[in-house]
């Protein structure tokens, strides 16, 4: 997971064969430790908002509670998603996140961005022949196995 999450933060994009300072993969780098910090689902993930929206999870950074679940939502009993208590270090990172501008967990160019092509670009590009089997539903079932 390290090598994940540090690969997606020092990627950065280049122009006429030189590297400049834009990093495009910055946003896997967030997906990536929210969904292993928290164990939530990646459309949990990708979908929460700093700021309360209809029909997005919310992340309520004064109080540190990742609310997975809008008001009003009907899940299915599978596949609960009870609020939870961010833990110390993702929070200080979201804080941050949010202070320098973002408006959802995982953005790309100011828009909510479903990572799924950049996830699995970089999986393929980081993991090579290991990457057989890596999803973004892999990420939940690591935080699953970490907490075990």
């Amino acid at each position: 997971m390290a090598k994940l999450i540090w690969a997606a933060y020092r990627k950065r994009s280049t122009y006429r064969g030189l590297p400049n300072k834009w990093r495009p993969a910055i946003h896997i780098a967030r997906f990536t430790l929210s969904a292993i910090y928290t164990g939530s689902r990646s459309a949990r993930v990708w979908q929460a908002s700093f700021i309360k929206e209809e029909g997005r999870p919310y992340i309520d950074l004064a109080a540190g509670v990742f609310y997975r679940a809008w008001d009003g939502e009907v899940v299915a009993a599978n596949k609960r998603a009870p609020p939870i208590r961010l833990p110390a270090r993702l929070l200080a990172h979201m804080r941050r996140w949010h202070r320098l501008g973002a408006k959802y967990v995982v953005e790309f160019n100011g828009k909510p961005a479903d990572p799924k092509r950049a996830f699995r670009n970089l999986v393929d590009t980081v993991l090579g022949e290991d990457a057989d089997g890596v999803v973004r539903h892999t990420l939940r079932h690591t935080a699953a196995t970490w907490l075990m």
